[in-house]
């Protein structure tokens, strides 16, 4: 206000003909008075403004989507160095998912399966736009599947905490493209990362039974597209339990579980790992 004031008065004290050094004390005051509520009330509008939805001002880290529920902060993550990307490095490997309790499942397939975050192609993401994206993902949550509650995942790097809970909202992150294809497995990719949770049982071996009327048990299978079928298969037959044997890829591993058209997100098909002959007997 002091600054307008001063070009109101000028070095003449006149701006369009507007004598204000020569008005009473009084007056004087409530044209300084009325420069105040204008820049209040400027300042009001620009938080009406970040009250809608539209950044100001704007803020670099972050961009602004919709989801099931709420209005979602899409994460920017430009550096290997940040801490979610760092964590979701770690799901490309299997003590790596082991340890985090989370797998990746890479297209826009597994958006509809309410994914618990969504990592997306920084491409992707400006070709199309987030309210496209939260499209699918919403659709997803309408359908109802469940989804089961998992361990706790303190992301960093800005990315909100995964809490774990069965109906806990996705976070979603952008991901520079030379960081996403990183990540990647396929060689013309969607652009989308969804991560889900891994169930862990803490009951030892000795304690758990197979009861399932359908069991299929593998042994050194290496070859991720052949358990990908295995578990389609299992799932159509309905084939509740898979025994893998030491040797066998991981059945979390991203190539299977896309091979596998959603039967290991879905769930409904439990996997347990064995390492001898004896634990196995021990199961059946």
């Amino acid at each position: 206000a002091s600054h307008m004031s001063k070009r109101i008065h000028g070095k003449s004290g006149v701006r369009d003909g507007f004598p204000v050094r020569d008005l009473p004390v009084r007056q004087r005051c409530g044209v300084v008075a009325t420069l105040y509520a204008a820049a209040l009330l400027c300042a009001g509008a620009l938080e009406c403004r970040c009250l809608v939805g539209v950044p100001w001002p704007p803020r670099p880290r972050h961009l602004t989507s919709s989801t099931a529920c709420r209005a979602a902060e899409a994460v920017e993550i430009k550096n290997k160095r940040n801490l979610a990307f760092k964590q979701l490095r770690k799901l490309t490997t299997r003590l790596g998912r082991s340890k985090v309790g989370r797998f990746l499942a890479e297209g826009d397939t597994f958006l509809r399966m309410r994914p618990r975050t969504v990592f997306v192609r920084r491409s992707r993401w400006q070709a199309e736009g987030a309210d496209a994206i939260a499209a699918v993902v919403r659709a997803g949550w309408e359908a109802g599947q469940a989804q089961h509650e998992v361990k706790p995942l303190v992301w960093g790097g800005g990315l909100p905490t995964d809490d774990g809970g069965a109906d806990s909202q996705p976070g979603f992150a952008v991901l520079d493209d030379n960081l996403f294809d990183q990540i990647s497995t396929q060689e013309k990719s969607q652009g989308v990362l969804c991560v889900f949770g891994v169930s862990h049982e803490d009951v030892s071996l000795s304690e758990r039974k197979v009861t399932s009327a359908k069991v299929v048990v593998l042994d050194g299978v290496e070859d991720p597209n052949n358990l990908g079928g295995v578990l389609r298969t299992m799932e159509a037959f309905g084939a509740r339990t898979l025994i893998v044997m030491k040797g066998t890829v991981d059945v979390f591993n991203a190539k299977v579980v896309r091979c596998s058209m959603g039967a290991v997100v879905r769930g409904s098909i439990e996997a347990i790992e064995v390492q001898t002959p004896e634990e196995l007997r021990l199961l059946l």
